[in-house]
């Protein structure tokens, strides 16, 4: 058993970029291809472009940390938080989406890793972890839709 509690930092993935890149630019692509007035398409290519600088330069990187209780903590603003996490996380191999809430009633976020974005150990402990305290009944967690 690993040490608990455990504590991963992820980092920026190069991969979920180029997905991004690659979604963005296929969806200029149907939107050039679209028999819509050229008006429609400028603004969509503009929107689309948008939209790709805006997600290109968003930092993800995050450190997390849970412990044997399941209890699940995010650090943000230099200070730990307890985030509730949702029944709706995904956890795949090839892509881990963690869906959270810091506080109850806020906005409910997602943090989306991808195997590049930290050592494979961790990566592993972090979806290891997840699993385990998907059937841990815990009051931490939460009913996010």
């Amino acid at each position: 058993m690993h040490p608990s509690p455990f504590v991963v930092n992820i980092g920026n993935s190069r991969r979920l970029r180029l997905y991004l890149a690659a979604a963005h630019m296929s969806c200029a692509f149907g939107l050039v291809l679209a028999a819509l007035p050229p008006f429609l398409q400028w603004t969509g290519l503009v929107l689309l472009s948008g939209s790709l600088v805006h997600y290109w330069r968003r930092d993800q990187s995050a450190r997390v940390r849970g412990d044997q209780a399941g209890k699940f903590e995010i650090r943000l603003d230099e200070k730990w938080r307890v985030a509730r996490l949702a029944d709706a996380c995904v956890i795949w191999p090839s892509c881990t989406v963690l869906r959270f809430a810091v506080e109850p009633g806020r906005r409910k976020r997602n943090l989306v890793v991808m195997p590049d974005s930290l050592p494979e150990e961790d990566y592993r402990r972090l979806r290891v972890w997840l699993r385990w305290r998907g059937g841990k009944p815990d009051s931490n967690k939460a009913d996010i839709q």
